[in-house]
């Protein structure tokens, strides 16, 4: 049980830290040691449930923006001379930032296919494969190619848009699909950054409260969602049906927060009308609920919501 937990010194002290878990301290109302420490927890269970979603997010722009390509222009269509942008001007030495960083972010990816192959197999003169870089890339790839320096007569885009997005655009132009798309792209990706280190994912200036940080992260799960949706209906329903996003909603919920810092006492069930009370809690909330039994001691259960 969490008070039989010494938290200090060696849990808050030594392996979280006074100063990690002075943010908690300001938005998480809490008790006790084991209440601030369970804000944690929850944090750190609120990125593992995100981490699918963001990686399918990934994936998935990223194979469809790749695919798209290839078909127009053909494979490795980032090296000079395949990929045209607007402001190209025949003879300068300096490209775009967008165009720049594109090709650094391919050629980083080929390197990294090179040492890898290296390194696991011992492989020499290794030549890395068109799919093999483009699964390399870091996710910063994927928004160089939405900026505005590819769209225009000709270019990128919106030549290859509706190859890309093939969901719903709701009305709008093809220049605001690729620049919402861009902005979603980016700030999802310093958003995984925060995610992928357990940092506090809710953390930013307007977050003051459980509330305001559970509305937080619900409104990147509907960003992700919408843009996995906007490029492929199928996909989309796929991760729904996986529950990987109905997962990270239960992690990101306040019913979630207070079971981990032991503000909701486990159900007692002495009888089957208790037992589908709690499993249609479970399934009505859509929220993780704790059981308990007497059988030969005290016996402790979860249900995971539909």
């Amino acid at each position: 049980m969490p008070n039989s937990i010494k938290y200090r010194p060696d849990i808050i002290d030594d392996l979280i830290t006074n100063e990690r878990l002075d943010s908690y301290k300001k938005v998480f109302p809490h008790g006790s040691d084991a209440e601030l420490v369970g804000a944690y927890l929850w944090n750190i269970n609120v990125c593992s449930k995100m981490y699918p979603i963001i990686s399918s997010l990934e994936v998935t722009i990223r194979n469809s923006i790749d695919r798209a390509i290839v078909s127009d222009i053909g494979r490795f269509w980032w090296k000079k001379g395949k990929i045209h942008y607007k402001s190209f001007k025949l003879g300068a030495n300096q490209e775009p930032n967008a165009v720049y960083n594109l090709r650094d972010c391919f050629s980083r990816a080929s390197k990294g296919v090179v040492k890898d192959k290296k390194k696991r197999y011992g492989t020499k003169n290794v030549k890395p494969t068109h799919g093999e870089i483009v699964s390399k890339t870091d996710f910063s790839t994927w928004e160089f190619i939405l900026d505005d320096e590819f769209v225009g007569n000709g270019l990128i885009w919106p030549k290859n848009a509706g190859k890309v997005f093939r969901g719903n655009w709701g009305g709008r132009k093809t220049k605001k699909v690729i620049t919402d798309s861009r902005d979603i792209v980016e700030d999802i990706r310093n958003f995984r950054n925060r995610v992928f280190h357990h940092e506090p994912a809710w953390k930013v200036a307007n977050v003051n409260s459980p509330e305001d940080a559970v509305s937080y992260l619900n409104k990147k799960i509907d960003k992700i969602e919408g843009l996995i949706g906007l490029v492929s209906k199928e996909k989309l329903d796929l991760i729904e049906k996986s529950g990987a996003i109905k997962n990270a909603r239960m992690a990101c919920s306040l019913s979630e927060l207070e079971r981990l810092q032991y503000k909701r006492e486990p159900r007692k069930i002495n009888s089957m009308k208790k037992l589908r009370e709690l499993i249609y809690s479970s399934h009505h909330e859509e929220a993780i609920e704790k059981g308990i039994v007497f059988t030969r001691g005290r016996k402790y259960f979860f249900l995971y919501g539909p």
